[in-house]
Formats: C-alpha cells, structure tokens, sequence
C-alpha cells in the first residue's frame, strides 16, 4: 500500500525489504542495509518521522547509535509538537534544528554534521492506520485520510471490512 501511495510521487521509491526480511526489521537494520546495498553516505539517507515516535526513539533498537544513520526528519503531528522535543529529550536538543515547511531540502544542513535531526513544524491530518482500519471495520468512508490509490486497493480486496476480520491484509502477505 505504501508502493500506492508514492507511485505518482517523482522521486520516491517504497521498499518492500522490511516485509521481505525475516524476523523482526529495525531501523536501525534498514538504514544500514541501504547504506550498504546503495553506497550511499549516511548524509544522504533521510528518515521521515512523526513527532509522536520519535519522543519514544530512546526505546528504539540501536539507540542511540541509529541517530547517525541517516537524517532524521521528524514532522509534527497533531498533539505532539515538534519544538516539545526538545524538553523532552534534551540530551538530543543540540543535533535538532527547526525547519520550515515543506522541507526545502537540507539546506540548514551543517555540512561537517554527518547527521542531523530536522524539526518540521507542518500540519498533519489527524488520522492513523488505527482510525483507518477502524472507521472500516465500522463501514465509515475513509476518502482523503488515505491515497486514492490505496483506498481503492484496500476495497477491491477488502481489506479490514466488517465481516471479513482484521486479519485480511495478512493474506496478501503470506501469513496466513
């Protein structure tokens, strides 16, 4: 579904290696394997974030060494304002900077900073996957909380309709 919601979007490409990965995927893990797999610089890897998981990033997996894998771009969302990251995590207020919105690229970058961690003060609708399959389970129109693409997806199979169980998107992933 993530492939559907970019597939019109120039520039962005959906990865299915945390689904083709046996085991748990980290993201620390991920990173990684792109740096790798691509050659890429860990200056040229950007992490885009809500606000929300990233005030929990000291529970993550790696941390805090996953910080400098890549960029992070952390975006707020509503309820979790990104400036209140600061309070919160104060031993990463240094490495945060405010940008604008939309993210003009990494422009207010330090070039001799390999990594940095970009606050982006933007509005974000307040919907999750959570609201999303609930509103379906429920029969609720979900238009404009997802891509058109990925509502259509989700209808022509089904997916998280009343009657057929949450557990219908496994199916399309080899779980069942």
């Amino acid at each position: 579904m993530t492939a559907l919601a970019v597939n019109d979007i120039e520039g962005l490409l959906a990865s299915d290696l945390e689904l083709t990965t046996p085991g748990r995927s980290y993201t620390s893990d991920t990173l990684t394997h792109f740096q790798q797999a691509h050659g890429l610089d860990v200056g040229q890897i950007f992490f885009i974030t809500g606000a929300d998981a990233f005030a929990e990033i000291a529970t993550w997996h790696r941390y805090p060494e996953v910080l400098d894998l890549a960029n992070f771009i952390v975006v707020s969302r509503p309820g979790f304002c990104v400036e209140a990251l600061r309070e919160r995590l104060p031993v990463l207020a240094a490495r945060m900077q405010s940008v604008s919105a939309p993210w003009p690229g990494a422009s207010n970058h330090k070039p001799e900073a390999k990594t940095g961690i970009f606050l982006v003060d933007a509005r974000t609708p307040d919907v999750s996957s959570t609201d999303v399959r609930t509103r379906l389970a429920e029969g609720r129109p979900i238009h404009g909380l997802v891509a058109d693409g990925v509502e259509r997806h989700i209808a022509q199979h089904g997916l998280y309709s009343a009657g057929i169980g949450s557990f219908a998107a496994d199916h399309l992933h080899d779980k069942n």
